[in-house]
């Protein structure tokens, strides 16, 4: 009688840490998802900002060069950045 329980025991446990290791698996694919989708995200996000600065720039264009520079090399950075990713 001690040995079944001892078997049962040990079977529960097998169970037990097997769902607990595909459950773990499952939300680290989930997880994978969802930061490929947030990435994505960010970057429509940043091409708009980047649209945005452009046609801002085009219709202002007595605005001073080096800081429009800055902000673009800062724009470029965060796309390598992400791209890097």
């Amino acid at each position: 009688m001690t040995q079944q329980t001892l078997l049962v025991f040990v079977l529960v446990a097998a169970v037990f840490l097997a769902g607990a290791s595909v459950g773990q698996l499952l939300l680290r694919i989930r997880l994978a998802r969802l930061e490929r989708i947030n990435m994505r995200l960010d970057r429509r996000r940043l091409d708009a900002l980047a649209k945005a600065w452009q046609s801002r720039a085009a219709a202002l264009p007595d605005q001073d060069l080096a800081f429009e520079s800055e902000v673009r090399d800062e724009i470029e950075t965060i796309l390598t950045e992400i791209e890097k990713s």
